[in-house]
């Protein structure tokens, strides 16, 4: 393997995110084409840096190796199992997956009563827990009503997976929350992080964009020939400037 820091600028990420205390990760589900070969685009972001690599893999490896063995932050990401093997000190599933996968399970199924409420209340919870978040950093509660909070959540979360649903997707969705139990009210532990992986979705927008448009790359040396380019402050005001590393596809975002 090509070693993954081979400048300063790569140096200065690799020692952001082994320090840093939160970071978030992505994986854009279809994939980027080099010469004719699917390859994979995730972004690993967090307050001030970005790095995308694009990868053979979509294994566990790839995110092990960027933030390293030793990492001891916190890790935002959605469902993935990919992301299950980091040694995070830390984690903190994506809320807005989980609850898109209920209201998709909703509109697309006939449930029984009993499945519709439990659809309903786990959307309810898991809403009043992101919006007592906000009210926390709005100033409208305190850290004490906070941990309040918490604690009442996760014992609705622990009522509401001891349901039995009809539905086999619906049975998923519980089996997952009783998986990642303790990698949900997170945030609402450590309020310095988010209930989402949103900055880690927004995040692959442009590379995506670009992806779109030109169809991939023929070979990975035209990669290392057209990929570099600055991101237009008024589109991207949160980006000053974006350099492209091949053929790890890393991107530094400096805001």
């Amino acid at each position: 393997m090509i070693p993954l820091w081979p400048t300063m600028a790569d140096r200065r990420i690799n020692n952001s995110w082994r320090w840093s205390g939160i970071f978030h990760v992505s994986m854009w589900m279809r994939p980027w084409r080099i010469s004719c070969r699917n390859q994979w685009l995730r972004d690993f972001i967090n307050k001030d840096v970005m790095l995308f690599r694009i990868e053979k893999s979509r294994g566990s490896a790839v995110v092990e190796d960027t933030p390293g063995n030793n990492y001891q932050g916190t890790l935002i990401s959605d469902f993935y199992s990919s992301y299950n093997v980091l040694p995070a000190k830390t984690k903190q599933k994506c809320l807005v997956h989980l609850l898109r996968d209920i209201l998709e399970i909703r509109e697309n199924n006939i449930l029984s009563k009993p499945d519709i409420l439990v659809c309903y209340h786990v959307k309810a919870t898991l809403g009043a827990a992101m919006d007592a978040w906000r009210k926390f950093h709005a100033g409208e509660i305190t850290r004490a009503d906070l941990t309040s909070i918490r604690d009442m959540t996760a014992e609705q979360l622990t009522q509401l997976c001891s349901s039995t649903a009809e539905n086999r997707k619906l049975q998923t969705i519980i089996k997952r929350m009783i998986k990642h139990h303790q990698e949900l009210l997170t945030f609402l532990d450590n309020p310095d992080m988010e209930p989402t992986n949103n900055r880690a979705e927004r995040g692959l927008r442009p590379s995506v964009i670009m992806r779109k448009i030109t169809l991939g790359n023929r070979s990975p040396g035209s990669t290392k020939s057209c990929h570099h380019h600055e991101y237009c402050p008024d589109r991207h005001p949160q980006w000053q400037a974006v350099h492209l590393y091949l053929p790890f596809f890393s991107m530094i975002a400096t805001y």
